[in-house]
């Protein structure tokens, strides 16, 4: 009787290892997926607020101006296109940049503030 109830013993207690084994990998799993989801998240926010501002700083800077874009403020655009990473976005920026026509300028400006609207 004795050493069945050992076997119980033993048996139990690695049972009730096996099943805490399982739940602190299920709670590790869980953690890493949070952890990877606001990791993500977090990417997302960043990109979103680098694509606000460069809007703001576009329609501040150009859309709102009575006069010429100053030297400093196109150093300040471009480098906020840069830093955006994006490649739809810097593509329509060149295309915007490189306009010669008053129409076609305006075109570029809508299609480029269209996109960075859509992008957020």
């Amino acid at each position: 009787m004795k050493i069945l109830d050992k076997r119980t013993i033993v048996i139990s207690v690695i049972v009730a290892l096996i099943s805490a084994i399982i739940v602190i990998l299920g709670q590790y799993y869980i953690s890493c997926s949070e952890l990877e989801a606001t990791k993500n998240l977090l990417i997302t926010y960043q990109h979103n607020e680098k694509v606000s501002n460069f809007t703001k700083l576009f329609v501040g800077k150009v859309i709102m101006s009575t006069e010429a874009v100053s030297f400093e403020d196109r150093i300040r655009l471009e480098n906020a296109v840069r830093d955006i990473s994006d490649d739809e976005i810097s593509e329509q920026w060149k295309k915007f940049v490189d306009s010669e026509t008053e129409s076609s300028i305006q075109e570029e400006a809508k299609e480029l503030l269209n996109l960075l609207v859509n992008k957020i």
